[in-house]
């Protein structure tokens, strides 16, 4: 068992958008941010060092939105991607609008996927899902297919990708490295998902066997990066580190492996397995990893936890997080993590930080 330390705690009444899709932590900046957006516009906020309420915005992004879903703003706050009813319009901090982009619609299902990035020179880049080009991406189906185009702030197309979206998988989420360049691509869906690598040459894509989802959304640094799944539908939930170049798999950790890591963990889940997106990396080495409880029903059951929190380093478990005192019994949900060796935790009216 391993018990955190409360490193801060900012009270807000936005932590609760967190859940809707109304705000976000972003972590691409030297300080977190809390990305919160209206109807009208997109708020940033920069979380204090230490506790206290959350200030006012640094910047603000104005443009109204048909459904007011927080989006991205790039790492020197200078351009946000807005989502509009079908495009993405790239606006600096006057709120005037540089370009526009449509997004991606297979099968009539909107895809609606932004990150961004940063070269090597450190200017920021943005990737967009997008429609596929049949000029371009001909062997594309544009009926499963979408486009993953990476783009600068004048509108330059700097790479592109043809993603295979499949199975009713509804997004993409890309994962680069310090340049900017794609490592893998993890195609978003609650039951089958798939992760993808660059083919060497053109921009075809290649999936990983099985169905593996990287949980990871800060850039690659190292020369891995890690992926949760199964091999097949009905096996049972891995932890996986890939070599960045190959894909090959270099350490596993399986949902026995995690859960065997502690003496007392009976009834702790009745249907535990490892999640695909709330998890992340602590810092080079080490992930605090989620593991959820299938069995809604029977959630109220005494002994049963919707979700648990756990540390895994070198591809070894080092226990369950148990959090101290009154604050163990924060809705703990997904864990938020900045990469630096601390993670945030978050409850309808507070962000908490904690570190070893």
């Amino acid at each position: 068992m391993i018990t955190p330390r409360l490193l801060a705690e900012h009270p807000t009444g936005d932590a609760a958008l967190l859940t809707r899709g109304r705000a976000a932590l972003d972590f691409s900046g030297p300080v977190p941010r809390l990305l919160v957006r209206t109807p009208e516009e997109l708020r940033v906020h920069e979380l204090p060092a230490g506790s206290g309420p959350v200030s006012g915005p640094v910047a603000v992004f104005a443009g109204a939105a048909p459904e007011p879903f927080v989006s991205p703003v790039a790492h020197d706050l200078s351009h946000a991607v807005l989502f509009g009813a079908e495009t993405y319009r790239l606006v600096d901090r006057t709120g005037a609008p540089r370009w526009e982009q449509p997004m991606a619609r297979p099968g009539g299902r909107l895809v609606t996927s932004a990150m961004w990035g940063r070269s090597a020179r450190g200017e920021p880049l943005v990737w967009l899902a997008v429609p596929v080009d049949p000029a371009e991406d001909r062997e594309a189906d544009p009926e499963r297919d979408v486009c993953l185009l990476s783009l600068d702030v004048q509108g330059r197309r700097l790479a592109r990708f043809t993603v295979p979206l499949g199975n009713g998988n509804l997004g993409v989420g890309p994962l680069l490295d310090g340049a900017g360049r794609l490592v893998a691509v993890s195609v978003l869906g609650s039951l089958q998902p798939v992760t993808l690598l660059p083919a060497s040459g053109g921009h075809r894509l290649v999936p990983l066997p099985g169905y593996r989802r990287s949980p990871e959304f800060k850039p690659v640094t190292g020369s891995r990066f890690v992926t949760v799944g199964k091999e097949t539908v009905a096996g049972d939930f891995d932890l996986r580190w890939h070599d960045a170049a190959t894909g090959g798999v270099t350490d596993a950790l399986t949902l026995a492996d995690l859960m065997g890591s502690e003496n007392d963990v009976d009834g702790l889940h009745l249907a535990p397995y490892i999640s695909w997106s709330t998890g992340g990396r602590l810092d080079g080495d080490s992930f605090v990893v989620v593991v959820e409880d299938g069995d809604e029903d029977e959630w109220a059951a005494p002994d049963a936890v919707p979700y648990s929190h756990w540390l895994v380093t070198g591809g070894r478990s080092r226990g369950r997080i148990v959090y101290p005192g009154s604050r163990s019994s924060v809705h703990l949900g997904a864990v938020r993590l900045p990469g630096d060796g601390t993670w945030f935790t978050a409850d309808q009216g507070t962000l908490y930080r904690w570190g070893l």
